[in-house]
């Protein structure tokens, strides 16, 4: 359920930090034991992760994937128009999980649907107005990174005669 970095501190299981000679410290979140994502780890990361840690030795819970921040990769369609009928948009990302993940559109939590561990849906109908939306996700006090979704002008028919 842990792995321990060079300096001793537990991480969860599917996320592991090394030194990369181009880019620095990394953060690898791992779908499985054969895949995953690397990218280099903020200070956000190594926050929760020691949080994790200082929690997991004073008798917390282990730390598991739900105390990671998910990261947003894209969401599909990114636009939409804004007196729109309800459509379905696909969040892509790592590190969500099943029943824990909470989409976060415009600082309101949003129903949502686990697809996988790197994939939501959302149902949305457009708001009559346009403009741009803030989508993240959630788990538990960990929020990812924003991405922009966008309500554009509504199409004009043109008249024929």
């Amino acid at each position: 359920m842990e792995a321990y970095n060079s300096d001793r501190h537990v991480y969860p299981a599917n996320a592991r930090f090394y030194d990369d000679p181009d880019h620095g410290l990394m953060i690898e979140l791992r779908a499985d034991a054969n895949s995953g994502i690397a990218r280099p780890a903020t200070q956000q990361d190594i926050e929760t992760y020691n949080r994790a840690y200082t929690q997991y030795q004073g008798g917390g819970v282990p730390p598991t994937s739900e105390d990671i921040a998910p990261v947003l990769t894209s969401l599909s369609p990114d636009s939409m128009p804004a007196d729109g009928a309800a459509i379905t948009v696909t969040i892509t990302g790592t590190g969500f999980a099943d029943g824990r993940s909470v989409v976060v559109w415009d600082d309101k939590d949003a129903a949502s649907v686990f697809e996988s561990d790197t994939t939501l849906s959302v149902e949305m109908t457009g708001p009559g107005v346009e403009g741009v939306s803030t989508v993240g996700v959630r788990n538990g006090d960990e929020l990812s990174n924003e991405l922009e979704f966008e309500f554009t002008a509504a199409e004009t028919p043109v008249r024929r005669r």
